[in-house]
């Protein structure tokens, strides 16, 4: 049997992620490498904290963990990309579409965009 130490492996995507995202120039591209690389260190934090309750409230906590500083470093640096995305409607979950529905569910990306 092998041992794969989760945690290092997790942050071992975010990082490769992380760099080819450096690494490019193009925009969809960065955001796609920034936003796994997101992804490897949420789903490894959601383990490891065993945090319980809505998207939402558990990236808030992730982002407490980091000094403020870096924080507002990080928003004031990807600013373009937050305007983008706070202008543009919601991505729908992809489980909940269907043939007949395309456009479902849209409701709780609306409320997380309010917020």
């Amino acid at each position: 049997m092998i041992f794969i130490d989760f945690p290092s492996y997790q942050l071992d995507i975010a990082k490769r992620y992380f760099k080819r995202g450096n690494e490019t120039s193009d925009i969809f591209a960065k955001f796609f490498f920034y936003f796994s690389g997101f992804n490897a260190l949420y789903f490894l934090h959601r383990r490891l904290d065993r945090k319980c309750g809505d998207e939402k409230s558990h990236i808030e906590h992730i982002i407490r963990k980091f000094d403020m500083k870096d924080v507002a470093y990080i928003l004031k640096e990807n600013m373009d990309g937050i305007i983008y995305f706070m202008k543009r409607s919601p991505i729908a979950y992809m489980d909940k579409k269907t043939i007949d529905r395309p456009e479902e569910d849209y409701r709780e990306g609306q409320q997380l965009k309010k917020n």
